[in-house]
C-alpha cells in the first residue's frame, strides 16, 4: 500500500508541475516547462530520464515513467 501511495504522490507532484504545460509536448518542452516552473529536482530528473517523444497529458508522462495511472472508480 505505502508503494501505492508513493505512486500517487509523484502523480501529483509531475501533475502540480506540468499540468499547465502546452500540450501535446515534447520531452524538452516539458523539461523547458519544469525547469522554467521552478520545479524540485526530483520533478526535473523525472521529466529528463522521459525517452524522447511527444506526450499529450500528465498520465502519458507518468504511463511513460512507469508510475502507471489510476483508475476511475465508477
Amino acid at each position: 500500500m505505502q508503494q501505492l501511495q508513493q505512486g500517487v504522490d509523484v502523480r501529483s507532484d509531475l501533475a502540480k508541475w506540468l499540468s499547465d504545460a502546452h500540450w501535446p509536448a515534447s520531452k524538452d518542452d516539458l523539461v523547458g516547462h519544469a525547469e522554467n516552473a521552478g520545479a524540485p529536482d526530483r520533478v526535473a530528473d523525472m521529466v529528463r530520464s522521459l525517452p524522447d517523444r511527444r506526450y499529450s497529458n500528465v498520465a502519458d508522462v507518468a504511463k511513460a515513467l512507469g508510475l502507471g495511472v489510476e483508475k476511475r472508480r465508477w
